[in-house]
């Protein structure tokens, strides 16, 4: 038996565990029991979501909050076993769901093991009608087109029978950042870079808008606005919303993957996939972000480990591994100093009157 109070499952227990679990028998029991479980936890936890009525008679960020899981019934479900087991299980089950839990993997944290699949998936399916737009987008906002463009876009579902699940994380980006980019020319009219139309102030679309699913996609044309929100449920998000983390560390392109030390996404080896403005400032302050983000990469291994030598009461293995952590930690903070404020930096200039503005 394991140390007082301890529920490590690698610990011995009395009884048949063939019997109690109902496994067939000449069967590896860990591995089974492992493998029997095959839903991601958003699949647990968000079997059902409040109607839209519900989300908007809200009247404060409290009512909004109690939206989502609460803390304890996350942990309950998250923490039945220890950090190795969590992050074998979702090595597992993630490829399979398309990560809707959020990336997590020994080899690579809490960096998608492959920044490409799931933007390669979209590509693949009908959804490639809004990554194309994104790669549009910095010439529609230069001529001040961005809501003409996206109006004119076909309506493209975000349900399991067209968008599959590994082309989820890519979908979410996509939609997020064209429903922001939306707003952001709706709310300046087109007067941020180069105005094509003779009166933008006049611009009227005929296309239909998502009003109806809610205050968060209102005045969002239908084209993106249902696709979105039918993809922010599949990812367990009960109000559609774009985190800094999906325009950053999920919109990503990296340039050698074999180029993996100390980590792969360094500043040098990523280009921003889908970059809204296509200008400088915008491109090295989100890569440096997504780098800070990146440089954490092997920690979530390190914690595990250290967890496993606590459980085994190993000193020295503990001091390895916490040494080995410290090292990384390390390295977020000098992951910063990939943004540059001197004016002769090139592609990496970052111009400190932009900071506010972007971040």
């Amino acid at each position: 038996m394991g140390p007082r109070g301890c529920s490590f499952s690698g610990f011995s227990q009395p009884g048949d565990v063939h019997a109690a679990f109902d496994i067939p028998r000449g069967v590896e029991a860990e591995g089974w029991l492992r493998m029997r479980e095959r839903k991601s936890i958003n699949q647990v936890l968000y079997s059902s979501y409040p109607s839209i009525p519900e989300i908007d008679a809200a009247k404060d960020q409290a009512q909004m909050d109690a939206f989502n899981v609460s803390e304890q019934d996350l942990l309950a479900v998250a923490l039945g076993a220890p950090a190795r087991q969590i992050m074998l299980r979702a090595e597992e089950i993630g490829p399979q769901t398309g990560w809707k839990d959020g990336y997590l993997s020994m080899e690579h944290g809490f960096c998608p093991p492959d920044y490409d699949e799931a933007a390669g998936a979209l590509a693949r399916s009908p959804g490639r009608v809004w990554s194309d737009l994104c790669e549009r987008m910095p010439g529609c906002v230069s001529r001040g087109r961005v809501r003409e463009s996206i109006a004119a876009a076909p309506t493209i579902e975000g349900t399991e029978d067209v968008i599959p699940d590994q082309a989820l994380w890519a979908a979410l980006v996509a939609l997020g950042m064209l429903c922001s980019i939306y707003r952001f020319e709706q709310k300046y009219d087109g007067q941020d870079g180069v105005n094509a139309s003779t009166n933008p102030t006049k611009l009227r679309l005929t296309c239909r808008m998502g009003d109806h699913l809610g205050e968060e996609l209102l005045g969002i044309p239908l084209s993106i606005a249902l696709p979105y929100f039918q993809v922010s449920r599949r990812m367990g998000r009960t109000l559609p919303h774009l985190t800094f983390v999906d325009q950053s560390s999920y919109n990503l392109k990296i340039k050698d993957a074999t180029s993996s030390y100390p980590y792969v996404a360094r500043f040098d080896n990523i280009e921003l996939r889908w970059p809204m403005f296509g200008e400088r400032a915008e491109v090295a302050f989100l890569k440096g972000v997504a780098e800070t983000s990146a440089s954490f990469q092997h920690g979530p291994d390190a914690i595990a480990a250290c967890q496993e030598h606590v459980m085994n009461r190993n000193v020295e293995g503990l001091l390895h591994e916490m040494i080995r952590l410290k090292e990384i930690l390390e390295r977020m903070s000098n992951a910063f100093h990939s943004i540059s404020t001197n004016p002769n930096a090139g592609r990496e200039l970052r111009a400190g009157s932009a900071m506010g503005s972007l971040g």
